[in-house]
């Protein structure tokens, strides 16, 4: 669960550092060009990070669901409904 966290946030500051790219490309007259590719660089990283910390985390979580419920059945009756005699 924690990394399917961290994959998300960090996918999160990947979209916001794709923002403050975007703003400074816009807004600085010489070098806004070079500066917002960098940025665009670093998110596209901090995205590509992320995304693998969240399928890893999903797969743990999938397989910690899959060893649950290959667990043997609780011993006792079986509680079926037609062997009432």
């Amino acid at each position: 669960m924690l990394l399917y966290r961290i994959g998300r946030a960090l996918q999160l500051l990947a979209l916001i550092d794709c923002g403050v790219g975007l703003f400074l490309g816009l807004n600085l007259p010489k070098g806004g060009m070079a500066l917002q590719l960098k940025i665009l660089l670093f998110a596209v990283v901090l995205f590509a990070l992320g995304r693998f910390l969240q399928k890893r985390g999903e797969n743990a979580l999938r397989a910690g669901e899959r060893a649950a419920s290959d667990l043997p059945a609780p011993s006792g009756e079986a509680g079926g409904m037609g062997d009432n005699r």
